[in-house]
């Protein structure tokens, strides 16, 4: 009877743990702002800081740290890849996204609109609030430029909300932890 026992547990163990990982960050896509589809899974390796933009919004600002932070961090596995949401009603339409991307010269994934808190919410924004779907933490979006930290297995790491600056020194440290040469 242990014998059946342990081995119904290892069975269980086996597939909530292979569960787990098919719901992960790189189980997750979505469309970029050109029309192409993104998967995460192309992000594998990397950390990665995903963020709820807006167009309107007292930290629309923060447009400009998230870039530098993507160029001065991109070549150590880093990326940033921006979601905007009008769920705060500060979003914009999609030319009005273009436009003030391009006057902080974003050259990082800016994903189609999608609601993070509100209506259909996405489901990559469900994993990243919801413990119960991330194993890590729950985390509640309160405002715009809410940034997630996903490390270089896909796994959820940290939420920092808007008031935290893209360049905050623990969110670089963490950056660079591991980091050799």
């Amino acid at each position: 009877m242990k014998k059946i026992f342990t081995l119904f547990s290892i069975c269980f163990i086996c597939l909530c743990s292979s569960a787990q990982t098919g719901s992960g960050f790189y189980s997750f896509s979505d469309t970029i702002l050109n029309g192409n589809l993104l998967s995460m899974s192309q992000f594998a390796g990397k950390k990665v800081m995903v963020v709820n933009t807006a167009s309107y919004c007292g930290y629309t600002y923060e447009y400009g740290l998230l870039q530098e932070l993507d160029s001065l961090y991109g070549q150590y596995n880093f990326a940033v890849i921006g979601f905007p949401s009008d769920d705060f009603f500060q979003g914009g339409n999609d030319s009005q996204i273009v436009a003030v991307c391009h006057s902080y010269h974003v050259s990082f994934p800016i994903m189609n609109p999608i609601h993070v808190v509100s209506g259909n919410i996405d489901p990559l924004f469900q994993w990243l609030t919801k413990k119960s779907l991330n194993g890590d933490s729950n985390a509640v979006i309160n405002w715009n430029f809410n940034k997630f930290l996903i490390d270089e297995h896909g796994n959820w790491v940290r939420h920092y909300d808007a008031a935290n600056s893209p360049l905050d020194t623990s969110i670089t440290n963490w950056i660079m932890e591991g980091v050799t040469g």
